[in-house]
């Protein structure tokens, strides 16, 4: 995880769940246990700043994986 000013405005989507091999019945799971919006995930995503702010290993790795696809959409840009 870069650092918490990269984070800022980073949004975790499902694709990202997906990319991870994330099934969605889990994390719909994840998001009951966490008290996150399901339709909100599927809709737009979730701010990294909030998976951050839980202390779980599957929330960091959605927000690396999400930096990871950000990193990559900027590097096709070029």
């Amino acid at each position: 995880i870069e650092g918490r000013q990269e984070v800022t405005n980073l949004v975790v989507t499902i694709n990202d769940a997906a990319a991870l091999k994330y099934c969605r019945k889990g994390c719909r799971a994840f998001c009951d246990r966490h008290g996150f919006n399901w339709a909100d995930v599927i809709g737009g995503g979730i701010p990294a700043s909030e998976l951050l702010e839980i202390d779980d290993e599957m929330a960091r790795d959605l927000v690396r994986q999400a930096e990871k696809r950000v990193k990559e959409e900027n590097e096709q840009r070029k």
